[in-house]
């Protein structure tokens, strides 16, 4: 079969997708990949993809510019005829079910999050249900990354239950997110894997450490990912040089080679404000560490609050620096069994090869 995969960032399919693509790859398939072009682009043909740009407008609903990606995915899918498209993110998943739909082609869509569109509740909000509605009335199958954006989407009539489906998240490389022999030693330190985005909960983890260090609490703090500045939710680099000129964090840059980052902290802390299936935290807790982030969906399906982390209550600083106060005042060994229990949990249910395989079966469902 010929695959299309649409997403948003060449970056998301290189970084999310990339184990999905090589055992499709393995299975004699050939990988179209239409995404924004970045650097991760041609990583992606490096990889056995063929390529092909297009623009996403990552902001807001604009009539025109979501037309012209519309005709733009048509233009392509008319051209390349893939035998089935899977779609990611927002924009993909809905103009590329209507181009799907168009052209008489098979699309699997997978929301892997709400973005802040129905988090903030802003005017684009109903018309999002509205596109959404219509768009999900096309694929084969669209799967969602956690129960209560599937039950939304159910419940509020944007999809047919009889063809959604949840998967755990993208997954993670249990063979590449290990364990590590570092010995847990206080004082603790603490690590902060995402874009740098206000939506991710940045703000309120800097005011929690300002809390920490007011009780003079001994931890350290770093934060990891990528500066988005123009971004609508975005945090400026100033505002960031601010925060390290005041000894709350380290700004360890961006890269997509975290292993030895997450294996070097003590705890892994998300407090993002809404989440498919928070990646970071995956990974976190593959290489087998305590975890603390937000009682909201995507969230808090990876805590089994005391037993491989914590929750705290969204937008709330105050509920944070309690977490990470209770995390610095556990004994070593608790925090250790808390680190195997994360392990225990991603070998069980968030394996890669869980999402590869209920693709592979739909795939092979669509030849029938």
């Amino acid at each position: 079969m010929k695959i299309a995969f649409v997403i948003n960032k060449s970056w998301n399919i290189y970084n999310f997708r990339l184990s999905l693509i090589k055992a499709l790859q393995a299975l004699g398939h050939e990988i179209i990949a239409i995404a924004p072009q970045d650097e991760y682009s041609e990583k992606l043909e490096n990889e056995g993809c063929k390529f092909i740009p297009i623009h996403v407008a990552s902001r807001g609903l604009n009539p025109l510019q979501d037309y012209k990606l519309y005709l733009a995915l048509i233009v392509i899918f008319k051209n390349e005829r893939p035998d089935a498209i899977l779609s990611y993110t927002i924009k993909p998943n809905i103009y590329g079910a209507f181009a799907a739909k168009k052209l008489n082609i098979p699309i699997i869509c997978n929301v892997t999050g709400l973005g802040t569109v129905f988090i903030r509740k802003n005017p684009f909000y109903k018309i999002a249900h509205l596109l959404y509605k219509i768009a999900f009335l096309y694929p084969q199958k669209v799967y969602f990354q956690n129960i209560d954006d599937y039950s939304l989407f159910i419940k509020l009539g944007l999809v047919n239950k009889n063809k959604a489906e949840i998967v755990p998240g993208s997954g993670v490389d249990l063979l590449k997110f290990i364990p590590s022999n570092k010995n847990i030693a206080k004082p603790l330190s603490f690590l902060l894997v995402s874009r740098i985005l206000q939506d991710k909960g940045i703000k309120e983890f800097i005011e929690a450490i300002r809390i920490i260090r007011s009780k003079d609490i001994k931890a350290t703090f770093g934060l990891l990912g990528s500066i988005e500045e123009k971004n609508h939710s975005g945090i400026s680099r100033q505002m960031i040089s601010e925060w390290v000129d005041e000894g709350l964090i380290t700004y360890l840059g961006f890269t997509d080679k975290t292993v030895k980052y997450y294996q070097d902290a003590d705890c892994i802390v998300l407090p993002s404000y809404r989440e498919g299936m928070p990646k970071s935290l995956l990974e976190a807790m593959a290489v087998g560490k305590p975890i603390i982030t937000t009682n909201v969906a995507g969230c808090r399906d990876l805590v089994e609050n005391g037993e491989n982390g914590l929750l705290c209550e969204p937008k709330n600083s105050v509920s944070l620096a309690v977490a990470i106060e209770t995390i610095c005042n556990l004994d070593v060994q608790k925090l250790a069994q808390m680190g195997n229990k994360s392990r225990e949990m991603v070998l069980n249910t968030y394996d890669e090869k869980f999402v590869i395989n209920k693709y592979i079966t739909t795939l092979n469902q669509l030849k029938h």
